[in-house]
């Protein structure tokens, strides 16, 4: 209970600290990133106990796709 609100806390933060620096919109697509890496990490690992995935092109091109699509927007 107590790591859940340290890292609810520290997400709060980093919204806050990046929103200021690059924008809110720029921010949300970075910790989206963050979030669908994180969590095809998770699933590759099985961590958590969670069942193992394997990692495949679809989630990859998707991440890529979200990093393009974010340079995309910050450089035009």
């Amino acid at each position: 209970m107590w790591i859940g609100g340290i890292l609810g806390g520290l997400y709060v933060l980093a919204n806050v600290y990046l929103s200021r620096i690059i924008g809110t919109g720029m921010t949300v697509v970075v910790l989206l990133v963050g979030s669908t890496t994180g969590d095809i990490l998770v699933d590759h690992f099985g961590i958590f106990e969670s069942p193992k995935k394997a990692v495949n092109r679809q989630k990859i091109l998707g991440v890529l796709i979200m990093i393009l699509g974010a340079a995309a927007i910050k450089l035009l």
